[in-house]
């Protein structure tokens, strides 16, 4: 059995030579080092400078791959790095599957994602449906934008066409040292204008000499844009953190951030002390 492999293997690599792309299905193309066939030719398996394309703007390098031509899949692992000519992301991985049938991608495991629009998705067991053009994960997702600002979520959805991600359970530290925590964002990642529900932020208050300023606010929603943030329904204190409610706290209808010029604005503030308006 040895020696017939061994053949086999002479037989793959003397034809690569000739053609560099072998073609094993109308559409899909390989190139590896080392190549076996199993099962009557149904099963394949090749190793070393693996790089596989499917013909239709998808490359996936690789150290190893399995092609199972009965169930249309192609499962790579160690080094993965997946290009996709389509739209210029790329995903970096060490076990994959791709349905071919389905145009569909599931990386397992700890998952990078280089997107053109600059922001790098850290998570695991990604879904990558090219036929809607949607790339998700239900774990813990990392993205870390251009400006180094660290988004930490429970789950994501991002449409590619759109250049949008949703997701629950956000908690953002930005490169100001603020710390927000909101339920749910709609995130424009080419614009980078955040739409959030249910704000909670706590500003970085490491120039303020007095230990007893905690400056923060909440509110129903919150809008981001480029440097500037506003926050509807919100209430704002500088108290410092207690198990009773704060001395003082403005409540408004809409609070307004400037990041650059490091202030505040309000519209049709209350201001209560010790919750009497």
């Amino acid at each position: 059995m040895r020696n017939k492999f061994f053949y086999i293997i002479k037989f793959f690599l003397f034809f690569l030579f000739l053609f560099p792309n072998l073609v094993l299905s109308d559409v899909i193309k390989f190139n590896a080092s080392e190549i076996e066939t199993f099962e009557s030719g149904n099963l394949i398996k090749g190793s070393g400078g693996v790089q596989v394309d499917d013909g239709f703007g998808l490359i996936i390098t690789s150290e190893k791959f399995e092609y199972d031509k009965v169930k249309s899949t192609i499962i790579a692992k160690d080094k993965i790095l997946i290009k996709d000519n389509l739209n210029g992301n790329k995903m970096k991985s060490d076990h994959i599957i791709y349905f071919k049938e389905l145009n569909k991608i599931i990386s397992k495991n700890k998952t990078i994602i280089e997107l053109t629009s600059g922001q790098i998705i850290d998570s695991s067991n990604i879904i990558y449906d090219r036929n809607l053009n949607v790339i998700s994960s239900s774990e813990k997702t990392l993205i870390t934008d251009k400006k180094n600002n660290k988004f930490n979520l429970d789950n994501f959805h991002y449409s590619i066409i759109e250049k949008v991600l949703t997701a629950n359970g956000v908690k953002i530290n930005d490169n100001q040292g603020n710390y927000y925590e909101i339920e749910n964002i709609s995130y424009n990642m080419n614009t980078e204008e955040i739409l959030g529900k249910d704000i909670s932020l706590n500003f970085n208050n490491s120039n303020i000499s007095s230990n007893e300023n905690e400056p923060r606010l909440k509110g129903n929603a919150i809008f981001i844009k480029k440097d500037s943030m506003t926050v509807n329904d919100g209430v704002f204190t500088t108290c410092k953190k207690t198990d009773d409610c704060p001395p003082w706290v403005l409540e408004s209808e809409e609070i307004r951030h400037n990041k650059i010029k490091q202030t505040i604005s309000y519209k049709n503030a209350l201001l209560k002390l010790y919750d009497v308006p």
